[in-house]
């Protein structure tokens, strides 16, 4: 488990860089007026800004670490991770959710501090009984979120209004609720012919 991506695995020792499938990387999140906001250090690195995209590179799957505040909390309380595989690390985020200039007095944002990692593993660690593993399954509802892939199976991240940028995850809808887009739906189908009324269909 790694808190960055090794200088070496980079530098074309292949002969000592172990296999991807055994590398996790912890990536700390935190809730800002915006919306979730993470550690800006792993994820700058394919961000588009001012048109280019910085270089970098992914080595083993991602960590993300449940939401909170910048002191390393978790809001709302969980003992659940959400995870993103080694086989498609990168989380597509944008620069609006990179924990930057965030006034914590840290330029790399309170999300970076190693305090606040600390804090927020421990707090997940006591939450697994003994002989237990850590709970994969994603962010529980009411958690913010910047895309479905972060909650629960059977969640979707969801704007709270038309007008914010503010996401959270929520249960997923049942037959004939209204809904936007297919993940919206645990059917995982979205239509109708009227575009202003979408709802679950079968």
């Amino acid at each position: 488990i790694l808190f960055g991506n090794a200088q070496w695995i980079q530098d074309g020792l292949e002969d000592c860089a172990p296999d991807p499938n055994t590398i996790w990387r912890f990536i700390n999140s935190e809730n800002a007026d915006r919306g979730i906001v993470y550690d800006p250090v792993p994820n700058l690195a394919g961000v588009p800004i001012l048109g280019l995209i910085a270089e970098g590179f992914s080595a083993g799957g991602y960590i993300v670490l449940p939401p909170g505040g910048d002191q390393g909390d978790v809001v709302p309380m969980t003992s659940s991770v959400a995870v993103y595989g080694p086989e498609n690390p990168e989380m597509d985020i944008g620069i609006q959710n990179i924990d930057v200039a965030d006034g914590s007095g840290f330029r790399t944002g309170s999300a970076h501090q190693s305090p606040n990692y600390k804090r927020k593993i421990h707090d997940l660690l006591d939450q697994i009984p003994d002989g237990g593993v850590l709970d994969t399954s994603g962010f529980i509802d009411g958690s913010m979120c910047h895309a479905s892939d972060l909650c629960h199976s059977a969640s979707a991240c969801e704007a709270e209004s038309y007008f914010s940028s503010v996401a959270r995850c929520n249960p997923k809808l049942e037959i004939d609720e209204p809904c936007n887009e297919d993940s919206d739906c645990l059917s995982g189908n979205c239509g109708g012919w009227n575009p202003f009324n979408l709802r679950c269909r079968n």
